[in-house]
């Protein structure tokens, strides 16, 4: 994945920064949405020196090339996720933040449902859903 994002910017004439790409790969070798925070920590571990600011600024060109969306998971902070994923939802633990991606076809079906009778009630037009469920992970709820 990303390879495929990396060529696509380029192509498109986009200078491709070590902190750029760096931040192309987390997102593509790490199965949860990923907070500015956790970027810079991931970063630290990596023992690259990166300032705040330019991670920021690399959310910002990721979002507004489409490689990248938000989500509000935690009432803290912002994540992000690949545009490139399928459609899923997620679970997110209430204590330790860990997210789950989750793709539950009979829910899919049933909320499809709801925005059709939605749309025909009160006339409006639905643009996306998202569906997120809290509670504890496995290793919190203990």
């Amino acid at each position: 994945m990303k390879n495929k994002i990396i060529k696509t910017l380029s192509n498109q004439d986009f200078r491709i920064t070590p902190v750029r790409e760096k931040m192309v790969e987390y997102f593509s070798n790490i199965k949860q949405p990923l907070t500015a925070i956790q970027i810079l920590e991931l970063f630290r571990v990596d023992k690259v020196k990166v300032h705040k600011a330019t991670v920021y600024r690399e959310i910002d060109f990721l979002l507004s090339h489409d490689v990248i969306h938000s989500l509000n998971l935690r009432k803290d902070a912002v994540s992000y996720e690949l545009n490139s994923l399928s459609h899923h939802h997620h679970f997110v633990c209430e204590k330790c933040g860990d997210t789950i991606d989750i793709i539950p076809e009979k829910v899919e079906t049933a909320l499809r449902k709801f925005e059709t009778n939605l749309i025909k009630k009160e006339k409006v037009k639905v643009n996306y859903h998202s569906l997120k469920i809290f509670g504890f992970c496995n290793r919190c709820k203990k």
